[in-house]
């Protein structure tokens, strides 16, 4: 490759988690006070922080390789630029807090309305709406309810025309993880217009060069082994026992619950037992080993955990 490729990193909720996976990863990354670079040891990639709705059209422009997205962002790009939509292609989900695409009105307001239904039977197409997402909001309501209704894409936070004195808008569509701003401010959520997760997106030209394809896959590949890790730790058993049907009893017990223990003998008796398994079994396993003649229980926690690639 004659230059590196580019992944941008994305802002808000998702920016800590994704530096922590690149540090986990071995890029030790490092966050300027002042500039959007992502500082790395990689020669290969380039690390850039841009706002999260930009990415998309970075990458399908060539600007950029890979970015990480929520499917509502993707999408409302594809809506807007669908002569640059065939560029992208989603390589896999993304470990993330999945969010909702919701409507919502006030209650003492629309105290009757419970649906976008009803609300738009109430108000019909000259409601005053606001939305995250116009491109979205515009082809769910056309859609759905046969309306082609203006909506308004606020500078700020959507929720703010609703919300905090008399309100401007009769209708938001806000994205939204629990909603609990909107209820403890008198708004009410009347119908989910999509649910979103986070997904990978990757230059569909870039892709289809084979050195470059290769790295984007190592990349994902140390990105998921992380991952990965992040839901398991690994059981370093030693077994102080006299007779061999003792360790046999811990080894049989571990393959009978799924896994795969690897045992190594001691001088001048017992064994040390192995095992990688889920964080969530810990406390089911261990009293069930102690029982089986398992002591000196030591847990070390797993970097990255690395399949082989087809």
């Amino acid at each position: 490759m004659n230059e590196k490729l580019k992944m941008y990193i994305p802002s808000g909720n998702l920016e800590k988690f994704v530096l922590e996976i690149m540090d986990g990863s071995g890029f030790e990354p490092e966050k300027p006070d002042r500039g959007y670079v992502i500082n790395t040891n990689s020669n290969v990639w380039d690390f850039k922080q841009i706002k999260t709705r930009d990415q998309p059209y970075m990458v399908a422009g060539g600007m950029g390789d890979l970015c990480v997205v929520g499917e509502d962002i993707l999408k409302e790009f594809q809506l807007g630029y669908p002569h640059l939509s065939d560029n992208l292609e989603i390589l896999e989900y993304f470990e993330g807090r999945p969010t909702k695409l919701v409507a919502v009105v006030l209650v003492d307001k629309y105290q009757a309305v419970n649906s976008l239904s009803e609300f738009f039977e109430s108000v019909g197409d000259d409601a005053r709406i606001a939305a995250e997402y116009p491109n979205i909001a515009k082809e769910y309501v056309l859609k759905n309810f046969g309306l082609d209704v203006d909506v308004y894409k606020p500078s700020g936070k959507t929720e703010a025309t609703l919300i905090g004195g008399r309100s401007e808008m009769d209708l938001i569509i806000d994205t939204m993880e629990t909603g609990n701003t909107i209820k403890a401010n008198g708004g009410k959520i009347i119908d989910t217009l999509m649910d979103s997760k986070q997904v990978v997106v990757v230059n569909k030209l870039a892709y289809g060069v084979s050195d470059k394809k290769s790295e984007i896959d190592n990349l994902l590949e140390q990105f998921n082994g992380v991952m990965r890790a992040r839901q398991k730790i690994l059981r370093k058993l030693q077994v102080n026992v006299f007779e061999e049907e003792d360790v046999s009893k811990v080894v049989d017990y571990l393959v009978d619950e799924g896994f795969r223990p690897t045992v190594s003998k001691l001088y001048p008796y017992g064994a040390d037992v192995y095992v990688v398994l889920p964080d969530g079994d810990i406390k089911s396993v261990c009293p069930k080993l102690n029982v089986l003649g398992g002591s000196d229980m030591v847990v070390t926690k797993i970097e990255r955990v690395i399949y082989p690639t087809e």
